[in-house]
């Protein structure tokens, strides 16, 4: 059963995020000039994996298995949100490769192709208490596959493979739990802030969860190309961008 796009309702969080993108934006570049946010609808995604269906309004509904998405064309973002909530279950659950069985929202970015980019994601996790989730920061590295495609061949070779969990600046690990349920039917966030190419501050809900880096600078050349991964849920949520300037740049092919 799809949902009515209509019933999306932005809450005050959704304002708190956007000023946290003008203070990063502040912060790392030393610029006044205005960023500009941006809605990316269904149509501006290729699905590699799984479906999803866009409303006029921007947002996307899914409620299937797995979707894996890259961008059709690569964004100059400062940051990005997810606006999003899970009405449950998608009809099939199945567990990732390592056994567990996660349920939620993943950023792609950086992507050099559907093997190589870094992993950004709010999830609940099977192994952890019921009712929390897990935000994890990742790259996923797999020099033997160089394309510079994004195909669902390469996304089915490099299944669970080449993970490294990045660090936070402290020497910690690129991953925390949350008390929050992202399966409790609410409208939650999920907001990256790029710091670099190979550097992030994650928040969750508003709130700052941890900034993480990936001290092999495996991709030091950023693509600008972003994506969405969806693990085992019916959700409707809007996808947004922020960007230092309008321009668009295509550097990388989807096919």
């Amino acid at each position: 059963m799809t949902k009515n796009s209509s019933n999306i309702k932005k809450p005050l969080v959704v304002l708190i995020v956007i000023g946290l993108a003008l203070l990063v934006l502040h912060q790392t570049t030393g610029t006044s000039s205005a960023p500009i946010t941006q809605t990316i609808p269904a149509s501006q995604f290729n699905v590699v994996s799984g479906s999803i269906t866009g409303y006029p309004n921007g947002s996307i509904y899914a409620n299937i298995v797995r979707v894996r998405a890259a961008m059709t064309m690569p964004s100059n973002a400062i940051s990005a949100t997810i606006l999003f909530k899970i009405y449950g279950s998608s009809p099939t659950v199945n567990p990732d490769s390592d056994g567990a069985t996660r349920q939620g929202v993943v950023f792609w970015t950086n992507m050099q192709n559907a093997c190589n980019l870094y992993f950004l994601g709010w999830r609940t996790d099977s192994t952890k208490p019921a009712g929390t989730s897990v935000v994890t920061s990742k790259v996923q590295a797999n020099p033997s596959i160089t394309s510079t495609t994004v195909t669902n061949s390469d996304l089915l070779a490099c299944a669970g493979i080449g993970y490294t969990t990045l660090v936070q600046p402290n020497g910690g690990v690129g991953e925390i739990g949350s008390n929050i349920n992202v399966m409790d039917g609410n409208w939650h966030n999920f907001t990256i802030a790029k710091l670099s190419s190979t550097s992030f501050k994650l928040y969750i809900d508003g709130t700052f969860a941890f900034q993480s880096y990936d001290p092999a600078n495996h991709f030091p050349t950023d693509t600008n190309i972003w994506g969405l991964r969806l693990d085992n849920v019916e959700v409707l949520l809007t996808y947004q961008l922020t960007l230092r300037a309008s321009q668009l740049q295509s550097q990388v092919t989807v096919t």
